[in-house]
């Protein structure tokens, strides 16, 4: 019974929206990637420029999963490690993806133990979609049915 009225008040919050209509209604939409043969202190580096925590990584191309900055600290805090490290050890193939149509609400589920979900089209990466940006779209939907 609560698991109904969860999924009834969950589709109530979200409508017809679908995955799609979150990644649009995100202020950015560059999609910062990295490569398996990147070097520790540059993913260091964008991930500080562009402000993020997670980045996938694409090989040719593909999504072959995904390095966050506490994957970074860890490797780093090992002894014999160096900034000047490939990220391809400690790349994390263990990636939630999801495609721009499915529905907004299935979001909550996919997340998990994740940082982020991977939205695929294909096999083309298309964005990244973190727990705050779903904050943001609810509390901009709410506010605007207030």
């Amino acid at each position: 019974m609560n698991q109904q009225r969860g999924e009834n008040i969950s589709n109530g919050l979200w409508g017809e929206a679908c995955v799609g209509d979150v990644l649009a209604a995100k202020r950015r939409h560059l999609i910062v990637a990295a490569a398996p043969t990147d070097r520790v202190r540059e993913i260091i580096e964008r991930l500080k420029i562009h402000d993020i925590s997670q980045m996938p990584v694409l090989s040719e191309g593909k999504l072959v999963g995904l390095i966050t900055e506490s994957t970074l600290l860890t490797h780093l805090a090992l002894p014999g490690h160096s900034v000047e490290d490939t990220i391809a050890p400690m790349i994390n193939p263990q990636v939630a993806t999801v495609s721009p149509a499915v529905p907004a609400g299935s979001l909550l589920n996919l997340f998990g133990g994740s940082q982020a979900v991977i939205v695929v089209d294909g096999d083309q990466v298309t964005g990244i979609l973190t727990k705050l940006d779903l904050i943001d779209y609810l509390a901009a939907h709410l506010k605007s049915h207030d």
